[in-house]
């Protein structure tokens, strides 16, 4: 299984803030896809941007700021690409991400993709995150079933 990994750069690289994310995607045996690292942020993230708006010009117009323009693009990519989920993590309070998480949401559903948002603050728990990694693995091993059979 493919999932990709969208949302806040520092929420996302950071496995103390995230309680170790996408170690526990692993132990599920999924396969992940993170685009943002420091090499994108010091190199590409400039040049990137224009090319993100353009690519998702039915979803957005104008740069949101932050990572959500880049989000909502990844969002399309991972879509088209043909990914079993994404999940997007944030820090509660980001504004940008809060932003762009109807536009994510509206093109996941377009193109009928599993999609787990995730909050994390203080009164983020570690036992609640793995229940809910749980539960969409349940969801796009489930589907991914449907679609051998159908």
């Amino acid at each position: 299984m493919k999932v990709g990994l969208i949302g806040e750069l520092y929420t996302l690289m950071e496995p103390f803030a995230n309680y170790e994310f996408e170690r526990e995607l692993a132990s599920f045996g999924i396969s992940i896809k993170r685009f943002t690292n420091a090499y994108y942020l010091l190199f590409k993230k400039s040049k990137m941007i224009s090319k993100y708006l353009n690519y998702a010009k039915e979803y957005i117009r104008y740069i949101i700021g932050a990572d959500a323009t880049d989000n909502i693009g990844r969002t399309k990519y991972l879509c088209e690409q043909k990914y079993d989920g994404i999940i997007h993590i944030k820090s509660t309070f980001c504004t940008p991400e809060i932003a762009a998480m109807p536009i994510i949401s509206k093109i996941c559903k377009d193109y009928q993709m599993p999609l787990l948002f995730f909050s994390f603050d203080t009164h983020t728990s570690e036992i609640g995150m793995k229940t809910r990694i749980e539960a969409f693995y349940d969801m796009i091993k489930e589907k991914r079933k449907r679609k051998i059979i159908i």
